[in-house]
């Protein structure tokens, strides 16, 4: 099955720590912080401070637009530019510094007792075949330019 978002389908809500704003792109079920199995999101990051914890769950944060960010991961310090990511436990104990001003950054958080996730850019702008076994596919284009899905080998 294939299913196309807009951004009309998108969901903002309040972080749980209530120092921003997230846009909910997708989940796998509820309506609550504390009721999912996967999550993809985006959220502007406009100060410094202490990231929301997911306790049992997995993080991949990318910085998607912006100079950005250090985060401090348990005491270990890690610079984030646009396009890179880090992988981090929701348990972890979270702090960011900008570097330059805002961020606009891109996350799934997922329990991996249920799921094996991961993700990739793509930045070619002619045909890619995408080979995978997995059950969900998210595709999601930041750029301008629309693309075709053919989908005739999706499950």
């Amino acid at each position: 099955m294939i299913q196309h978002l807009s951004s009309a389908d998108y969901k903002q809500m309040l972080w749980k720590n209530g120092a921003g704003y997230t846009v909910e792109l997708a989940r796998s079920e509820g309506n609550s912080l504390e009721e999912f199995d996967w999550r993809i999101s985006m959220a502007d990051v406009k100060t410094a401070g202490v990231f929301s914890k997911f306790e049992g769950m997995q993080r991949i944060l990318t910085v998607l637009q912006g100079q950005g960010i250090m985060l401090n991961i348990d005491h270990h310090l890690k610079h984030l530019q646009t396009l890179e990511s880090v992988t981090f436990s929701g348990d972890s104990v979270v702090s960011c510094e900008l570097l330059n001003g805002e961020i606009r950054d891109f996350n799934l958080i997922y329990d991996p007792k249920k799921f094996h996730a991961d993700y990739e850019w793509m930045f070619e702008s002619v045909f890619s075949e995408i080979k995978s076994s997995a059950d969900l596919i998210f595709i999601f284009n930041q750029s301008l330019e629309p693309f075709l899905l053919n989908s005739q080998k999706f499950k």
